[in-house]
């Protein structure tokens, strides 16, 4: 995935400014595709240069002007062309910075390893709880998005991987700590 196409899925939705298209990257992707605000516009900007998307811009008087983005044709026919290409032959992501500081985590002490992986599991364990708590639906639905059924069914398919993905972390950890403390006896 690129954030472009990211960006188009949302933009499939409804029309948004980048501000709202910010916000919603937090509330519901930013788990499995975090983005800064720079980076979305700076990718609009790419989008409409290549015509997939347009915008407008909403004169404003009590706040700054609002620019709106929606998707072209030629935008969701993009969209779609991505979408076809089967999960099965995107890449694997293979980049955890994670694991390889764990690598070569032996020049540090015991004790420093094992604080530092209870404080991970602790971020894990908050980012959870975050994950649990959130609503995708209600944050959509707020942005004047019609929630049909289906789609409603494929974000909480991200929901859960997103979950588990946080469990399956954290139980890697409990396992490392233990093998840590059994080492040190």
């Amino acid at each position: 995935m690129s954030l472009k196409h990211g960006i188009l899925g949302l933009l499939s939705y409804h029309e948004f400014s980048g501000y709202e298209l910010n916000r919603i990257f937090a509330d519901s992707l930013a788990f499995f595709w975090p983005a800064q605000i720079s980076q979305i516009y700076r990718e609009l900007t790419t989008l409409e240069k290549a015509g997939w998307v347009q915008s407008r811009t909403i004169v404003q008087q009590d706040h700054p002007n609002k620019k709106l983005f929606r998707l072209t044709d030629e935008g969701r026919q993009e969209l779609t062309r991505w979408l076809s290409v089967p999960k099965a032959d995107e890449p694997l992501s293979s980049k955890f910075p994670i694991m390889l500081k764990t690598f070569f985590s032996s020049d540090l002490s015991f004790e420093w390893n094992l604080a530092d992986l209870k404080r991970l599991r602790q971020k894990y364990e908050d980012e959870l709880r975050r994950l649990r708590a959130a609503n995708i639906e209600k944050e959509f639905a707020v942005q004047s998005v019609e929630i049909k059924p289906n789609r409603a069914l494929y974000w909480q398919a991200t929901m859960l991987f997103g979950q588990s993905y946080y469990e399956m972390c954290m139980r890697w950890i409990d396992s490392v700590v233990a093998m840590i403390e059994n080492q040190e006896r």
